[in-house]
């Protein structure tokens, strides 16, 4: 169990106690007139914990209730709501073998860390921090002064991955593509049946999130956030091991590795993007750098700096103030301690670090979405559902007792209506909003989440927005809306608040009435609209009400309503 959602025992069980990869399970029986529950050599000591599974439960017993177990034999034992405590009153036998799962034992002093503070029985994990020594870091003795939180970065959902017959094509995947999430969801949750769901749209839907876009920081975001860092462990860019968005280049002299999983003494790293410098004037980029260090600015064939060992080296560049150039550093280091640092200066611009909001990621290839969302509160399933889709700008319909899936932006226009399809004298159209009412609308959406390529999974900074401007111009002044993005790459939070902010603010809404031939058309498709009223041809639209005129099964005239979407 974890934040109200039950996964199947034959995966594992998390609550309470320590994961339990595939618990066995027990048959009991129960005799009412001694309390006693027979279970063929159970194996259970006195105090072991146990939960009851069962559509019958012998009565005074409580299905995922924890019971201490009592008095036990070989064979049998009994059960109390406390170690030690008085049996259970049963007050008939249930019905059927029922099942019986024991908990996993009460967690103790960690045998690694034993200085750790004793935990009980919650699901924990165990983690090692540095020293004292570091700086922002506590005692090292947590037992005597207990840390108050951590935060860390979990790969936590397994699952399966489904071809376009339903069909498991391979089992326990970390699943990030929000089809595949969306599949979960619908089977391991809301325990659909595979004939419920639309496989062929899944997989295209899959397709869709999996194709690679390449974003151009310089255009998408009215400030920089860094350079893109990709870190080798050996000194020669041997083994690529991470890579991220770093928001300054300065890391100061240490004994330690700038990134995981690489040798603190035989690293390496380059830094790739943009840099926007602030003056029309001749600069001197330094590199301070152990061990080595080069720095290519515009011309990424010949390096201004190439600095071969431990030392501080510079090189000149004549820039063009606001004009972006490609840069790329490199650094290196075989042996003992590490460093290396990016700084500028020019007539007007004094010694300093290169500050993040002149620094913008190299373009490169990505994948469209992902999906990596919390939930920290007890969900329904049409919650879980639409919270996936946002991630993917998409949607969902049931047809014919099948759902299919689709993402918006691939979505093309299904049907054409046009005079005669839609009942004479039906067609209306009118503004959305009222004109106070476009004054308050939101004009500004802000991304609360996560940014997938910072090193800690940081909250996103500086803060990511998308603006409406023709709208802040009519309103006077900026309405901000916070909408919730989860974990994501600035570029897809963009593109999803993109999405989200034409659905709330799209100006126009068409109503009329379609004849019976339109019955094919539903909620979330976009059509074509033809009209000599309105001098449209083709105009696209989006429909959001699709609703049969009377409840009669022939087929009948239908309402429809529907949102510009040029």
């Amino acid at each position: 169990w974890f934040r109200g959602i039950n996964r199947d025992s034959t995966k594992y069980k998390f609550h309470p106690g320590i994961k339990a990869p595939n618990p066995v399970d027990k048959t009991f029986t129960a005799n009412s007139t001694t309390d006693t529950i027979t279970s063929t050599a159970h194996g259970y000591a006195n105090g072991t914990m146990v939960l009851f599974i069962g559509s019958d439960l012998p009565a005074g017993l409580v299905r995922d209730q924890i019971y201490y177990v009592i008095n036990t034999a070989a064979d049998t034992f009994q059960v109390s709501l406390t170690s030690g405590g008085g049996a259970i009153d049963l007050t008939s036998n249930g019905s059927g073998t029922l099942t019986v799962r024991a908990n996993d034992a009460t967690q103790g002093i960690d045998p690694v860390f034993d200085k750790d503070t004793p935990h009980s029985n919650t699901a924990w994990i165990r983690l090692e921090c540095p020293n004292g020594a570091e700086t922002g870091i506590p005692d090292f003795d947590t037992k005597a002064s207990p840390p108050d939180g951590f935060s860390g970065i979990f790969e936590c959902q397994l699952g399966d991955i489904y071809d376009n017959t339903g069909t498991v094509t391979s089992s326990d995947q970390l699943i990030t593509n929000p089809a595949d999430v969306i599949a979960f969801g619908c089977i391991e949750i809301r325990r659909y049946p595979t004939s419920r769901i639309d496989w062929p749209s899944l997989v295209a839907l899959r397709g869709v999130c999996d194709a690679t876009v390449t974003p151009d920081y310089r255009t998408l975001l009215p400030q920089g956030v860094g350079l893109t860092a990709r870190y080798y462990d050996g000194s020669a860019f041997n083994t690529l091991k991470s890579r991220r968005v770093d928001p300054v280049i300065q890391y100061d002299l240490s004994a330690g590795a700038p990134a995981l999983d690489i040798t603190a003494t035989g690293f390496s790293a380059r830094f790739e993007g943009w840099i926007r410098f602030k003056y029309s004037e001749t600069y001197t980029i330094y590199l301070t750098h152990n061990d080595t260090g080069k720095c290519w600015v515009d011309n990424l064939t010949t390096p201004i700096i190439n600095g071969a060992s431990t030392a501080t080296t510079s090189g000149t560049f004549a820039a063009t103030a606001d004009a972006f150039y490609a840069l790329q550093l490199e650094w290196t280091n075989a042996a003992g301690d590490s460093q290396f640092t990016l700084e500028w200066q020019s007539a007007s611009q004094p010694r300093q670090v290169v500050p993040q909001d002149r620094l913008y990621p190299k373009n490169e290839a990505m994948k469209r979405f992902e999906a990596h969302a919390k939930f920290l509160q007890r969900t329904n399933f049409d919650q879980f559902l639409r919270s996936i889709l946002f991630l993917c700008n998409g949607g969902f319909q049931d047809v014919n007792g099948k759902l299919t899936f689709f993402c918006f932006d691939e979505v093309t226009a299904s049907f054409n209506f046009d005079e005669t399809n839609i009942v004479k004298n039906s067609l209306k159209f009118r503004p959305r909003f009222t004109q106070q009412e476009i004054f308050n609308l939101p004009n500004r959406f802000i991304a609360e989440g996560r940014d997938l390529e910072s090193r800690y999974l940081q909250p996103f900074d500086p803060q990511l927005f998308y603006d409406l401007p023709d709208l802040q111009s009519a309103a006077g002044r900026i309405n901000e809306e916070i909408v919730n993005i989860g974990s994501a790459t600035r570029a897809q939070a963009l593109a999803n608040l993109a999405h989200h902010a034409k659905l709330q603010t799209a100006p126009l809404l068409v109503e009329f009435e379609g004849m019976p031939q339109t019955l094919s058309v539903l909620q979330g498709d976009k059509v074509g609209v033809t009209h000599s009223l309105t001098g449209w041809s083709g105009r696209t639209r989006l429909v959001v009400e699709a609703t049969d005129k009377s409840i009669d099964a022939a087929a009948d005239n239908r309402i429809f309503r529907l949102l510009d979407w040029e």
